[in-house]
């Protein structure tokens, strides 16, 4: 193996090691350590429902295209929650835990 491609194995190795507890929980049905959630946008809001352990807390943000993302409050554990960006649709919903 070539030494540059040795280094970038090691960084991306580096990187997946790094990531922080918030991080997104991408699919659509996934189970984020001890949650299970499902999200997604219906009718330009962002959704999600999480089941789960209160220990966990999560919350739901929402990709707005022409102003900055749209957050809910930090859940505990099992909820259903609906954001809206103010101007336009919702491009995607986003899991983040803490």
């Amino acid at each position: 193996m070539k030494k540059s491609a040795a280094v970038a194995l090691l960084a991306a190795g580096m990187a997946a090691a790094a990531t922080p507890a918030w991080a997104d929980a991408t699919a659509t049905n996934s189970s984020a350590m001890l949650l299970d959630c499902a999200k997604g946008v219906s009718n330009g809001d962002a959704y999600a429902s999480c089941f789960g352990s209160f220990s966990e807390e999560w919350r739901l943000r929402a990709d707005c295209p022409f102003q900055p993302d749209r957050y809910s409050s930090w859940q505990s554990g099992d909820g259903n929650v609906t954001v809206s960006c103010t101007l336009g649709d919702a491009r995607t919903a986003i899991i983040e835990l803490r």
